[in-house]
């Protein structure tokens, strides 16, 4: 199983550096939402049941991680074990995984020749047809023939091929048995799925189908419809039984999500009142709202033109009316937020289909679905200032990143308690701001900011452990002395004049940027580096104290940072990935070609034998096709790294070119070897089978090959 709490580096939807971009932990995965948890409320979060949950094979990941995002358009979020309110960190996820099958709705099982030899995939089909027999008989089961077809569910095929492995994988500790393994793989062989083949091989098409059938199966809903929630003076007042306020109050506090809370609360007086003491909230504006808005602005127009036309005083006064009810979610916002008075917790976002929506270019002188708007903020944060520890909001940047909000200034003058903020898609002014003395964790992404945003956030946040900048755009510089700080992400998509770190507790830092003109690091304690960074003449990069590395991902064109870093850092290094960002992808994860006018290098990878330690030796595809192509120089390296584990991320081109490289590799340390090779690959995952394969056993080494399309796999590194 992945990791999954990663911030994703900011790419270019056509061009991907992000081969070469290791992922960072994010700042709000343990302030938004876990470290919230534990702080508002002694009692667990208790998410909604999922209705859909999505079986799959790691090495299909990929590909079910971008479908879980095309049904969380449609506002179905799946059990999918890559997200964290699918499976809680701490909790052991093997009974959650039991409970969501024994409640969902939809169990979508992605097949494959990994998922039939694979553990976990194997023990959740079972699961979904024990449920189907007994607790859960309505459980509609879904089979993609993704990397599999039917033919590979055939008695032949489950006698010969996979009841052998499965003799290897089964656990009588566990309950697992043979036969019931068996049983299940009848049983979804028997239902209709959907095959990959018959689309022509295209993902995208493929993918549509699928939530064009799950939503057959499990119609949408919205997050909160605010036509229903505006008047609570018609909630009823049945004869419900009495319970305390304490737990009232603690059940609406399990809910969270606007829609659900809003709906509690029109039950009755009781249950509106402990509806007003929540303390997380999450409300959502939804594509659906923005057409409201518009239809509501074209229907006004038409009246006045009628009202003009007829000149009668009645269509003045219909015209009025309808004026009165246009939908307006940010008024509705207020609302919402206007009676609660212990909100410690609260996230405001703008769904993802409607930020990628394409609109008229009238669209950005309009403000209505601006979120940051300073007199919008005006008019419910004070009310929150003296409870109100968690915020995060995610604005409408067609509008927001046009206009310059004072946002942090609010925040600092009335939100005293604050301590973890993230703000995404707008342009922020930092000037004027009070000090933040209990901030800790800042997360800015696709920001705008001044010039003396760095500076500013270093001043008035004097407390923070944890920065993340990423997408930022704007910022000239600064000089960091947090002396608390443990994790910086600097993703600056303008080049900074000057950046100097002074940070003595840092151990975790990101670069992904253009090189300032001058960038100093000192952090003495500092462990984990990913650096992806340019630096080109005349800039210049000053690496003070950073002599105690355990891990290093690197990506660049340039490895002359690298022998620096390898050099001081020889007898500490355990884990490195090595990338050049050079391979063009698209928004579908689809292999465009190979960056022009980007310098194949080669590393030195005599310098890495001498990294003593040295456990993992992971490889991006930039660098593994820079092998290719100069696989000849490479055959000149007189020494090699002695690692354990290999992982290789690649777009092979050249088959004998890539198999020589990797018999270069494969020294005899090597124990684990595990390879990923694209999904739209020059030369087909295939045909590089069985000469990897060839190559492996010569070493005794059983190969792992799996399949990438847009996320490379980091789970080995401590980000």
């Amino acid at each position: 199983m992945e990791m999954s709490d990663v911030v994703k580096p900011i790419a270019s939807p056509l061009v991907s550096s992000s081969p070469a971009d290791p992922p960072v932990s994010d700042p709000m995965a343990t302030s938004c939402e876990e470290d919230d948890q534990n702080s508002v409320t002694s009692s667990p979060n208790l998410e909604a049941k999922p209705e859909i949950f999505l079986s799959h094979s790691g090495a299909q990941k990929p590909f079910v991680e971008q479908l879980c995002i095309d049904l969380e358009r449609h506002n179905h979020f799946p059990f999918f074990d890559q997200r964290d309110d699918s499976l809680s960190k701490g909790k052991k996820f093997a009974p959650l995984i039991s409970d969501a099958a024994k409640e969902c709705k939809v169990a979508v099982v992605v097949l494959s020749r990994e998922y039939l030899t694979s553990t976990w995939p194997m023990l959740e089909l079972v699961a979904f047809v024990r449920a189907k027999r007994s607790e859960n008989k309505s459980l509609e089961l879904l089979p993609l023939f993704y990397k599999a077809s039917v033919a590979d569910l055939s008695e032949e095929s489950i006698k010969n091929e996979w009841r052998p492995r499965w003799m290897g994988l089964v656990r009588s500790e566990r309950g697992d048995n043979v036969e019931e393994w068996a049983a299940a793989v009848r049983e979804i062989r028997a239902v209709n799925g959907l095959n990959f083949e018959h689309f022509g091989k295209s993902e995208m098409k493929y993918r549509e189908e699928i939530v064009k059938q799950i939503l057959k199966l499990v119609p949408s809903d919205l997050l909160f419809d605010t036509s229903k929630i505006s008047d609570c003076d018609r909630t009823w007042e049945g004869n419900l039984p009495e319970l305390p306020q304490f737990l009232l109050e603690d059940i609406l506090n399990r809910l969270e999500d606007a829609k659900d809370i809003s709906k509690a609360k029109m039950v009755c007086k009781d249950w509106r009142d402990a509806g007003n003491k929540i303390r997380s909230l999450r409300i959502v504006c939804l594509d659906v709202y923005h057409e409201r808005a518009r239809e509501n602005r074209v229907d006004l127009s038409s009246s006045k033109s009628a009202g003009s036309s007829s000149g009668s005083s009645t269509s003045s006064s219909s015209q009025a009316g309808r004026s009165e009810n246009h939908f307006i979610f940010k008024d509705q916002v207020v609302k919402i937020l206007e009676p609660m008075s212990e909100i410690v917790q609260l996230r405001i976002e703008v769904e993802p289909k409607l930020q990628s929506k394409t609109v008229p270019e009238g669209e950005r002188r309009r403000t209505d679905f601006w979120l940051v708007d300073p007199y919008f903020l005006r008019l419910w944060l004070p009310k929150m200032g003296s409870t109100l520890q968690h915020l995060c909001i995610v604005d409408y940047g067609q509008q927001a990143i046009m206009r310059r909000s004072s946002i942090i200034k609010i925040l600092s003058k009335c939100c005293k308690l604050l301590k973890t903020l993230d703000l995404r898609n707008m342009f922020i002014d930092t000037n004027d701001c009070d000090e933040m003395n209990l901030m800790a964790s800042l997360t800015l992404r696709c920001v705008k900011v001044v010039g003396e945003a760095l500076q500013h956030i270093n001043d008035k946040m004097p407390k923070l452990q944890t920065l993340a900048l990423l997408g930022v755009f704007g910022a000239e510089g600064g000089n960091l002395t947090f002396q608390d700080m443990k994790v910086l992400c600097l993703g600056l998509s303008t080049p900074a004049k000057e950046v100097v770190m002074e940070l003595p507790k840092l151990e975790k830092l990101q670069l992904k940027m253009q090189c300032p003109t001058k960038l100093i690091i000192n952090a003495l304690n500092l462990k984990y580096v990913a650096f992806n960074l340019e630096v080109l003449e005349p800039s210049k990069v000053d690496l003070r104290s950073m002599s105690g590395l355990d891990e290093l991902l690197y990506g660049a064109t340039s490895f002359i940072t690298l022998s620096d870093l390898v050099g001081k850092n020889r007898p500490h290094l355990k884990k490195i990935f090595l990338d050049i960002p050079c391979m063009a992808l698209g928004e579908d994860g689809r292999f465009l070609g190979v960056l022009k006018d980007i310098a194949l290098q080669l590393p030195s990878f005599s310098n890495l034998h001498q990294c003593e330690k040295l456990n993992v030796l992971n490889i991006g595809p930039g660098l593994w096709h820079s092998m290719e192509m100069q696989v000849q120089v490479l055959s000149l390296e007189e020494r090699w790294p002695c690692m354990q584990t290999l992982i290789l991320h690649m777009i092979p081109h050249d088959v004998e070119a890539a198999i020589r490289a990797l018999g270069l590799l494969l020294r005899a340390s090597v124990t684990s070897l595990t390879i990923f090779i694209h999904t739209s690959s020059p030369v087909t995952r295939e045909l590089m089978i069985p000469r990897i394969e060839e190559v492996a056993r010569r070493q005794n080494i059983v190969p792992q090959i799996l399949t990438w399309t847009k996320s490379l796999d980091f789970s080995c590194f401590s980000f």
